[in-house]
């Protein structure tokens, strides 16, 4: 979730009925915690994605989400996760590693060439 959050970052988590596009929430899978962005539903599940991750999550079981994330401490200071503003800025980040990976993967060999040509020696 990198950059919303952290390692070392504490998170307050709340129980919810109903989760809205953009919120970060917390889910069980596999006897671990996981938490990323909802974006969405798919079939009556919840379709979930790490904002640095360019793969969507296997989609997760409304009963299998613990919370959703509303508030994030980190050095001392804390920073409100619940607000519209927040959700929409998280899914402009979220969505736009689809756009991001895969132009970087494309651009990676012509990048590497650029970065090892040969330098014309000074005189």
């Amino acid at each position: 979730m990198v950059p919303t959050l952290r390692r070392g970052d504490r998170v307050t988590v709340i129980r919810r009925d109903k989760y809205r596009l953009g919120e970060i929430v917390l889910f069980s899978r596999n006897r671990s915690f996981i938490i990323h962005r909802a974006l969405g539903t798919l079939a009556g599940r919840i379709i979930t994605k790490g904002d640095a991750s360019h793969h969507l999550d296997p989609p997760v079981l409304p009963q299998d989400i613990l919370g959703r994330a509303v508030i994030r401490e980190r050095n001392g200071k804390v920073h409100v996760l619940d607000s519209c503003r927040a959700r929409w800025w998280g899914l402009i980040l979220g969505l736009g590693a689809f756009v991001f990976y895969p132009v970087f993967d494309f651009l990676r060999p012509m990048l590497a060439v650029w970065k090892n040509r040969q330098r014309p020696a000074l005189p």
